[in-house]
């Protein structure tokens, strides 16, 4: 007789698989390898009822997963978790990983002077520095196969040694935000378009401005400026032309803004903050039970609802951190471990979470192993997942 129809669980719905006989096993025979991680089409498997569950998830995994991979600099994770961008520095060359093709160079830039900084949302480009510090031949400049480096210009009369890096990109890499050193090396927020060219962002306070993020629609960029007390205060820069520094002169900078522009994350006198114009500031807390005074946190990046980072003694040992309104800030290694139940390899530290995809589903950022090598960590997640947290 046979074993009854196996079920299994797609989001809130069962699905019932059907099954034949298993034929008599041959000890004899050899071993099939191991199935590909199971993918089920889900438009065209349809409920008890005979409603298609989630047709939008056509073609989805249905396992959680957790890699890690090479590279110590974590660039960016495309918007749909299916490029992850890292660095190995010190150096120039810049890896590419997908989850079907594994890891392979993206750019080999063939100078040292070269340094990337991030990745666009479609992930077919990075952003950073071109050129060679020795000569004075350096710009901010993206890099994609379609079309190899392209500088973004200079602002002034371009005679500082170091030109430029490029930090952020929008999705489609049509619009890029950066630092641009300009007449005798002062260092000025930078906005670039195709059509524009490189722009100077409106100065805040007396001088070094950096804009190190931008929204998915290019209307807000985030970054610091330096003003009469401290070197670094929060700067955010609208498209109307408009740019405040919203904690004054306070000490700290915003990392990262979300891709509807409506959150800008960051940090402000050694702890993680979120900001929008209507909501004000909010300190998201630290790491421990309880903190330690001396420890510091910092927001990295937002995606939705969540908010990562880092918690903890940035010269020492910090954790990968996680946030949202309704849980607080909690150990994203505990998250993955106990609560997503996600086996990480032992030995294994999840010192900072760097990136994350709008959906809440993908994130990277940055591991120390037992031996004391640093790599990027990869966790991608099914659109169900955040189900064990409620």
């Amino acid at each position: 007789m046979c074993p009854p129809p196996a079920t299994l669980r797609i989001a809130a719905a069962l699905l019932v698989l059907g099954t034949a006989c298993a034929p008599e096993t041959d000890l004899n025979a050899i071993p099939e390898p191991p199935p590909p991680p199971l993918r089920v089409e889900l438009a065209s498997v349809p409920t008890e009822d005979g409603v298609f569950a989630h047709p939008e998830l056509f073609g989805e995994p249905i396992i959680d997963t957790f890699d890690l991979i090479e590279g110590n600099v974590p660039l960016g994770v495309s918007d749909d978790g299916g490029v992850v961008a890292t660095a190995i520095a010190p150096g120039p060359n810049v890896l590419r990983w997908t989850p079907e093709g594994g890891q392979e160079w993206f750019a080999d830039t063939g100078s040292s002077s070269n340094i990337m900084m991030g990745l666009s949302g479609d992930g077919t480009t990075v952003i950073g520095q071109e050129g060679v510090w020795t000569t004075g031949d350096t710009s901010a400049a993206i890099y994609n196969h379609s079309n190899g480096w392209t500088r973004l210009g200079v602002l002034g009369d371009g005679t500082c040694p170091t030109r430029g890096t490029g930090y952020d990109l929008t999705p489609d890499a049509s619009i890029a935000v950066g630092l641009a050193w300009v007449d005798g090396c002062s260092a000025r927020a930078f906005r670039w378009t195709a059509a524009t060219g490189m722009e100077a962002l409106p100065l805040l306070g007396i001088s070094g401005n950096r804009a190190s993020a931008v929204s998915d629609d290019g209307g807000v960029t985030v970054g610091f400026a330096r003003t009469e007390d401290t070197n670094r205060s929060p700067a955010v820069w609208f498209d109307d032309g408009s740019a405040e520094l919203p904690m004054g002169n306070a000490g700290g900078e915003f990392h990262a803004v979300s891709a509807d522009g409506t959150w800008s994350v960051g940090e402000l006198a050694g702890e993680a903050i979120r900001w929008n114009p209507t909501h004000g500031k909010e300190f998201l807390g630290r790491l421990g039970n309880p903190p330690s005074s001396s420890d510091k946190s910092a927001a990295l990046g937002i995606c939705g609802d969540w908010i990562v980072g880092y918690s903890g003694k940035p010269a020492t040992k910090t954790d990968a951190f996680i946030w949202r309104e309704d849980v607080g800030m909690l150990d994203f290694q505990d998250v993955i471990e106990d609560v997503l139940e996600i086996d990480i390899p032992s030995g294994v530290k999840l010192s900072m979470a760097t990136h994350c995809s709008p959906d809440g589903r993908n994130f990277i950022g940055l591991a120390d192993s037992a031996d004391g090598g640093r790599q990027t960590w990869v966790l991608h997640l099914t659109p169900w997942a955040w189900d064990a947290l409620e």
